[in-house]
């Protein structure tokens, strides 16, 4: 209703149509190198050669470009009108417990459910550097597991990886080499990530080959389950259930909202 409506007052202003209006937004069109770069991180999943199934990956992405591109035009537009929305959000109860980026007593805190080997979650963890950037502040990240093992066979022992790791006080060093290299989740290479990281190696491969840190991962898992969720990224921003891969502009628009409701409860 909000977008219909700011649709509205910009197709007045522009003496044209909402229809017109959303029909000249400007879509980037994919490129062979994103193409191939999608497919090369679900390779397996897929089990099918690139050339057979390029056009559906093609056409996926752009779908997913033009509904971001439409989103951000709209966000736009709530900014120019002034659209303060009110009415109370639906949240859900999700407990901020696990490893954080950001402070403790931020206003907004983003808890965001991920697997290490999930491509989208690959191109979601940049995204939550540069909101951390934005809102040094006023935004904390709680990150918990969702390691899909259907789909992704190694998600799980990252997952472990990650939790030995952060015994050492590595956990966020662990957690950007992974996203770094999602190719290399194999227990070798994972032990060889650890190296990097200069890690006591013994007491990393004892945790990791013992499987001590699997009910930590499933403790997550469990909440997850419990939250209803399905696929990951799933981030939930001061509880309001945010799904898959979204932009730096499309969170902000969430933020925002929350730290202009924050300050009208402040104010009363």
């Amino acid at each position: 209703m909000v977008d219909e409506s700011v649709l509205a007052l910009e197709a007045k202003a522009r003496k044209t149509t909402s229809k017109a209006l959303v029909a000249a937004v400007e879509v980037p069109q994919i490129t062979d190198s994103e193409t191939h770069a999608f497919y090369d991180g679900n390779a397996n999943q897929i089990g099918q050669p690139y050339d057979a199934v390029a056009p559906k990956i093609r056409a996926y992405l752009q779908k997913q470009a033009a509904d971001s591109a439409q989103r951000s035009y709209l966000d736009s537009l709530r900014k120019k009108y002034d659209a303060v929305i009110t009415l109370a959000p639906i949240r859900e109860s999700v407990a901020a417990t696990g490893p954080q980026r950001g402070p403790a007593e931020a206003p907004v805190t983003i808890v965001e459910f991920s697997d290490f080997q999930c491509p989208f979650c690959g191109r979601l963890a940049p995204v939550m550097r540069a909101v951390l950037a934005k809102y040094p502040t006023q935004v904390r990240l709680v990150y918990r597991h969702l390691p899909l093992t259907s789909l992704h066979p190694n998600a799980e022992k990252a997952a472990e990886a990650a939790v030995c790791a952060q015994e050492q006080g590595k956990f966020w060093e662990m957690h950007d080499l992974m996203f770094a290299d999602q190719s290399g989740l194999e227990i070798d290479a994972l032990k060889g990530k650890a190296k990097r990281l200069q890690l006591d190696i013994k007491s990393f491969d004892e945790c990791l080959d013992s499987g001590k840190e699997r009910d930590a991962v499933m403790i997550d898992t469990h909440a997850a389950e419990q939250l209803g969720i399905g696929g990951t990224p799933a981030s939930f921003i001061n509880g309001r259930f945010i799904n898959g891969v979204r932009s730096l502009d499309e969170l902000s628009v969430v933020i925002d909202d929350e730290l202009q409701r924050a300050g009208r409860v402040a104010r009363r």
